[in-house]
């Protein structure tokens, strides 16, 4: 006869297990071959985990760079014009830069920058834009009028 775990009293449930495990000390760790220890598979998760770690650095590490690529642009790029002066003034800027950076200095005159540098000079209704050129420098201002 058989006895389920309802009908089992505990202390017959405690020298069950005591002997189990017993027989699984005296049985030892599984072998690969007769007498001798077969070693622990090695751990898996560690190398995942490993790669994780590196991902996670990589991506910081361009996500840095990306920030500091994008701070640069905007550092050199001219603010955002509000008047159609501040427009004229950033476009002409931006071609006299370039030229700057082709001929080692700025043009001597804004017309210089047509075609290759600007499709035309900009001139802002009710406005004059004054430019001069010091060597490698240059001063450049747009008043408005009336």
């Amino acid at each position: 006869m058989t006895a389920t775990g309802s009908e089992m009293p505990r202390a017959e449930i405690r020298r069950r297990m005591d002997e189990t495990l017993q027989q699984l000390e005296e049985q030892g760790p599984p072998t690969s071959q007769p007498g001798e220890i077969a070693a622990p598979p090695p751990p898996r998760r560690r190398n995942w985990l490993l790669f994780i770690g590196l991902g996670l650095v990589i991506a910081a590490e361009l996500a840095v760079l990306g920030v500091v690529a994008r701070m640069e642009n905007l550092e050199a790029a001219p603010a955002v014009a509000k008047t159609p002066c501040e427009s004229a003034l950033a476009v002409i800027e931006t071609g006299v830069i370039e030229y700057r950076e082709a001929h080692g200095q700025a043009p001597a005159t804004l017309e210089q920058l047509v075609p290759d540098y600007l499709p035309g000079v900009p001139r802002p209704s009710g406005a004059v834009v004054q430019y001069q050129s010091q060597g490698e420098g240059f001063s450049l201002r747009c008043d408005e009028v009336g």
